[in-house]
């Protein structure tokens, strides 16, 4: 991408003039669909940190609960859920035995 950008910075200062595109390629990540909205309880826990043991971080990377995962992110996040660039690892913290209450992502990029 650098060398055709800089052919189109040349031909945009007029030092060169380029051929016609042949075609645009298809870009996936431009037609990509937001994650489908689960509705899922969202009633306040009102107890002591001692009331809801046991407490777990789950790895949810790839699993059946990435989709609410994504969903839950594009619903309440400020910016809306994004898929995250090169390697990352999804956790959802789990309350009781079906709560899941706070999700975090590492991404490397």
């Amino acid at each position: 991408m650098i060398c055709r950008g800089l052919l189109l910075k040349l031909q945009s200062d007029g030092l060169i003039i380029l051929l016609p595109r042949k075609f645009t390629p298809n870009n996936p990540f431009l037609n990509r669909k937001p994650p489908e909205v689960i509705k899922v309880d969202q009633s306040c826990i009102e107890c002591n940190l001692k009331d809801i043991q046991p407490i777990k971080l789950r790895s949810i990377r790839k699993m059946k609960f990435e989709k609410l995962y994504n969903s839950l992110i594009h619903e309440h996040h400020y910016l809306g859920y994004a898929q995250p660039v090169g390697e990352n690892f999804k956790y959802m913290l789990k309350l009781f035995s079906s709560i899941y209450v706070i999700y975090i992502l590492y991404t490397a990029f």
